[in-house]
């Protein structure tokens, strides 16, 4: 409450009692300047006047404590608005730093030389006839126009093939992309 108020409520206390005493009188015209139940009312006025301040004085430390709990949580959401930036421009530097990454790694398997019995190894040991054929077939080869009977030699065949084209890199592309193991 305000101290506007609280004067106020005094008044009003103070004419409450005027009109009380004033009513005892006239009701009463032997009673004392103050009898005692205008003593009790006088004391109770002071203890809840008393009350009334203390009441006040709590609510200006809640309200003094509301605002510190306002000014840290607008501190706190400025904060993770700056954790939330830094943690996107984390994520995307991690995503770029994986891109060069993969870049990278392209680069080096085409740069290496193929091992040719490798290759060989790889087509007979991990793929079957029908995924061996599929691979011929979307590179544009027809395997059974290769010689040889059994995965082996046609595995053999078709890595001869594309060796003698020059193409052998592209042969070891594509395996590498359905088999990175």
């Amino acid at each position: 409450m305000t101290p506007e108020i609280l004067s106020v409520m005094a008044l009003l206390g103070v004419i409450g009692l005027a009109i009380m005493w004033w009513a005892s009188r006239r009701t009463r015209p032997d009673a004392g300047l103050w009898p005692g139940s205008w003593s009790e009312a006088i004391e109770k006025m002071t203890a809840n006047e008393r009350r009334i301040g203390d009441l006040q004085h709590e609510l200006d430390l809640v309200k003094r404590e509301n605002q510190l709990l306002n000014d840290e949580n607008r501190r706190l959401q400025e904060t993770q608005k700056l954790l939330l930036r830094q943690l996107a421009d984390m994520q995307q530097r991690v995503s770029s730093l994986e891109h060069d990454i993969e870049t990278l790694q392209k680069e080096k398997t085409r740069n290496q030389p193929v091992a040719v019995g490798e290759l060989r190894q790889t087509l007979a040991t991990k793929f079957d006839e029908n995924e061996l054929r599929a691979l011929a077939f979307d590179l544009s080869v027809d395997l059974d126009a290769l010689p040889g009977n059994g995965l082996l030699a046609k595995a053999t065949e078709l890595v001869a093939y594309f060796d003698r084209r020059g193409q052998l890199r592209r042969l070891a592309d594509e395996v590498w992309r359905l088999r990175p193991s």
